[in-house]
């Protein structure tokens, strides 16, 4: 049953059904006291106008009330040229096909569907489609006009939008169906390949969700329906230029242990350009400044830039560019010159002075440059801390480096009893390898969506099979004797330290290598090394918390124990020995199988622990 605002559709795929829903559709309005307008309804139809279309077993067609206009004008009488037979033949034709537009059709349960994609300078559209006997028929169309970056976006990022939007707009198709791609572009070696960074990376990861195969076009057929939408996409296009001005924020610093300059050029798309220079000659403070806007402005020459909005926080670069003040000293007439040569390169150029906390970004990057040691040139890692260290206590969690970041929580396969040693030792490449370079996938549905989903993380070169880090180099996957060998070199090598599973596991991504189940592998290695387990500290600590037996008066608890049998000293084999809980008063009698009492006492034997079945 479907709800359209104020109207009701029952459908039934079985005509022996169709009573007992329309009983369950009245008794859910006489529930709620609902009524119907009987002049408007229609029962046991197997077609019929919905929502102004004809809705029929074939699927939703046009309704022919709405074109009987067109169905009906006459030909045209031109006095100005000939109307010909063809003429009259070409405008039945076009008649026709405006009379008879496309069936939107209901996929099929697990069927296979087709993806038509087009591209354009401003739009990207595409259509959705199965095939029923040899003929196409649409499920639904897509199209989205690019309004401000659609000329800076290559072709192959405009193919790749318009299947992940498609994959999005159309999710509910792309999980339930195996989607095919059909297109004249190179589709195949695009998008499946890991080898791509920034934002088409994302989009390989988004659609490795999915079971999605490309294959090259081989006629047009429904081709000219995404064609169609590309050239009228849903949507105005505008026709204002898009902001080409790029912002340039600059600042320089001069203190004892140097100078240094930094500049943050910033693109109308949103992309951020950081870069820091340390001055290996003396320079001031305002000869910093002015140095650090010459290297921005030839930073930009060099990308093509035609329109800069320049910033900095120096009154006196701004003010002398602008004309308020003189440049009295030579050098800093040289640099006003230089900078006011270097401005005649661009269409636009402006320099505006802002207060200090709003340029931030670039003092930090000039304040590291004129601090840092000369001598060394390295990567800073930021990392966050979630909580402070005072207060209630709380779980502390750091985000890990880039070595340990999401590739540590990827699927580990489980183990059988029949297991090898390691999990390296299987061949757990082969299906990777196999799909990257023949793209060929497992017979079974969900296992081959699980071999597309993990090669998207993977890229071969030169017959290596090397895995994505968010950040950082490649890492070069390994298995079997290969994985080993690295294990047993980095454990207990020429530089090893014989780490712990873990410890070992990260050392080994550090080195630059990686398979899936490296982290138990490693625990295990570590657990079966002996010299490690040898000269490990020993664990004194008991399992469990202790617990004292106490007393609350004196000879109110007593405990006895035999102990033996001893070695025969004067016919003694045991030794009874009493103690008191509460003073720790001991007192002990050896004895060789009972005790006798006094005599003048009621004599009383104690038996032999032997006699009875206890374990001394």
């Amino acid at each position: 049953m479907e709800v359209y605002i104020d109207d009701m559709l029952v459908k039934s795929l079985d005509e022996r059904d169709h009573i007992t829903h329309l009983e369950e559709c009245f008794a859910r309005l006489n529930q709620h006291n609902m009524k119907l307008n009987p002049s408007k309804g229609r029962f046991t139809v197997a077609s019929g106008e919905f929502l102004g279309y004809l809705v029929t077993f074939r699927g939703i067609e046009a309704n022919p009330k709405q074109i009987d206009a067109l169905i009906e004008m006459v030909s045209p009488m031109p006095s100005e040229f000939e109307w010909s037979e063809e003429c009259e033949k070409a405008f039945q034709q076009l008649k026709h096909y405006l009379a008879t537009p496309p069936v939107l059709a209901k996929p099929v349960e697990d069927e296979p569907l087709f993806l038509y994609i087009a591209v354009s300078a401003s739009a990207v559209s595409g259509v959705l489609i199965r095939e029923e006997r040899g003929e196409q028929k649409p499920i639904f169309y897509v199209s989205k006009t690019l309004l401000d970056v659609g000329n800076s976006i290559p072709i192959d990022g405009k193919l790749a939008f318009s299947v992940i939007n498609l994959a999005r707009k159309l999710r509910p198709y792309f999980q339930s169906h195996t989607i095919v791609v059909l297109t004249t572009f190179p589709l195949r070696t695009i998008l499946p390949s890991s080898s791509q960074s920034g934002r088409l990376a994302k989009w390989v990861i988004e659609l490795s969700e999915y079971d999605v195969e490309y294959r090259p076009r081989n006629c047009a057929k429904s081709q000219v329906l995404a064609d169609c939408f590309v050239e009228l996409p849903t949507g105005d296009i505008t026709n204002e230029e898009p902001n080409s001005t790029w912002v340039l924020h600059v600042d320089g610093s001069s203190s004892k242990q140097g100078s240094g300059i930094g500049i943050r050029l910033t693109s109308p798309t949103g992309e951020i350009l950081e870069q820091s220079f340390r001055l290996d000659f003396h320079a001031s403070n305002n000869e910093a400044e002015y140095k650090a806007l010459v290297a921005d402005l030839r930073l930009a020459h060099g990308l093509k830039i035609s329109n800069i909005q320049a910033y900095c926080d120096s009154q006196l670069v701004a003010n002398q560019y602008s004309g308020e003040y003189e440049a009295r000293f030579e050098r800093m007439e040289a640099y006003l010159k230089l900078v006011q040569d270097l401005a005649r390169d661009f269409n636009q150029f402006a320099l505006t002075m802002i207060p200090r906390s709003e340029n931030v970004q670039a003092d930090a990057l000039a304040a590291l440059a004129s601090s840092s040691d000369p001598g060394l040139k390295r990567k800073i890692p930021v990392e966050f801390i979630e909580h402070p260290n005072i207060g209630p206590p709380v779980v502390i969690n750091l985000i890990r480096a880039q070595i340990e970041d999401a590739e540590e929580n990827e699927d580990q396969p489980e183990e059988d009893a029949d297991q090898t040693d390691y999990g390296c030792d299987s061949p757990w490449l082969e299906p990777i390898r196999a799909y990257i370079v023949d793209g060929t996938l497992p017979a079974e549905k969900w296992a081959a969506r699980k071999v597309k989903t993990q090669a998207a993380r993977y890229i071969t070169r030169e017959g290596e099979i090397y895995k994505w880090r968010f950040s950082g180099p490649l890492m070069t996957c390994a298995e079997g004797e290969k994985a080993i060998n690295i294990m047993e070199e980095v454990h207990s090598g020429s530089c090893g330290n014989h780490s712990g599973g873990r410890s070992l596991a990260i050392k080994i991504k550090r080195h630059g290598y990686y398979w899936s189940t490296m982290i138990k592998d490693c625990e295990k290695f570590a657990r079966k090394f002996e010299k490690c387990q040898r000269h490990a500290p020993t664990i004194r600590q008991p399992a469990d918390i202790l617990s004292s037996i106490s007393s609350p008066y004196p000879f109110m608890r007593w405990s006895m124990d035999i102990v033996g049998p001893l070695h025969k000293s004067k016919q003694k084999r045991f030794l009874l020995v009493l103690t008191d809980f509460f003073s720790k008063w001991k007192n002990s009698k050896e004895f060789s199988g009972h005790i006798e009492p006094p005599r003048d006492e009621q004599q009383e034997k104690i038996p032999s622990p032997s006699s009875t079945g206890q374990n001394a």
